[in-house]
């Protein structure tokens, strides 16, 4: 049985009822409270009764394209019944994080159960101050654009803003954020375009501010437009604004198969964390509920 949540408190009186009808659970699977409000404030989040135990699915606003898979109950559940209408994405769990220990072995436990692993990302971080050499490749690059006629646009409207939308969406996994995700001003969201002589998209790139840190969350070039250092100067110039503003830029997620555009983040400036994430998705079930 499918049970959307409202609130954190509906979440907890859930749980202690399974808990009460099964018996001890393994209540280190549960999420911090600090997870859970957070997902209902992104999105609508549902409960799932399991013969094993619960699953706890976020879905980020109505037409989002997938369940995220938030964490279940039962040390060594067999993961079944865990199908939905939409795709189910599983990130594995950090290592510091304290569920990771009860899902260990996840990924023939994930195959069983009907998972692939979709991505397999790394963490990328920039300090600042970045490299000085950005400055001038940043100049440089801003001259080629305007001798090419191109011009940025930040925080677009209207049909620059679907363009951009639709350029995204055209790169990224089935995975990836939905719609709502890519609203300007959410979670101090801001986009830069670049445009052509015709105002057509041929690159876009969106990033996040908040607490001191800069996020950027995606950069992509239409492929009409592929060599022409779009993809560096737009990372160039949300890195320029992240330094003005005095905040310490990040990429969240970075296919380690991207390799034309790790080398280009690397050039500017950017390393690799250490840190590794794998992302799971299990396919939409028809009829599931």
């Amino acid at each position: 049985m499918l049970t959307e949540l409202i609130n954190e408190e509906q979440f907890k009186a859930l749980f202690h009822e399974e808990k009460e009808r099964r018996g001890k659970l393994v209540s280190n699977c549960l999420l911090p409270a600090k997870a859970v409000q957070k997902a209902l404030s992104e999105g609508k989040v549902y409960l799932k009764q399991l013969q094993q135990g619960l699953a706890l699915f976020c879905a980020e606003g109505d037409h989002a394209p997938y369940y995220r898979l938030l964490y279940f109950f039962e040390e060594n559940a067999q993961m079944t019944g865990l199908g939905m209408d939409k795709p189910v994405l599983l990130e594995e769990p950090d290592r510091n994080d304290r569920r990771a220990a009860y899902l260990s072995n996840l990924e023939p436990r994930l195959e069983r159960a009907g998972f692939r692993k979709v991505a397999k990302n790394y963490v990328v971080e920039i300090a600042v101050p970045q490299p000085k050499e950005n400055k001038e490749r940043l100049r440089s690059l801003q001259e080629q654009m305007d001798a090419r006629g191109y011009r940025t646009v930040v925080d677009p409207s209207g049909k620059q803003l679907e363009e951009a939308f639709a350029l995204w969406r055209g790169f990224l996994k089935p995975t990836d954020l939905p719609q709502e995700h890519f609203e300007i001003g959410k979670n101090g969201a801001h986009l830069v375009c670049l445009l052509d002589q015709n105002d057509n998209v041929c690159g876009v790139n969106r990033w996040e501010t908040h607490d001191g840190n800069c996020e950027i969350r995606h950069t992509v070039t239409s492929p009409n437009c592929l060599r022409q250092g779009i993809g560096m100067y737009l990372s160039l110039y949300v890195l320029e604004h992240a330094e003005q503003e005095h905040a310490r830029v990040g990429i969240g997620f970075f296919d380690e198969t991207n390799f034309r555009s790790i080398a280009m983040l690397e050039k500017v400036g950017f390393r690799r964390s250490g840190k590794i994430i794998l992302q799971y998705l299990l396919p939409a079930q028809n009829g599931a509920n």
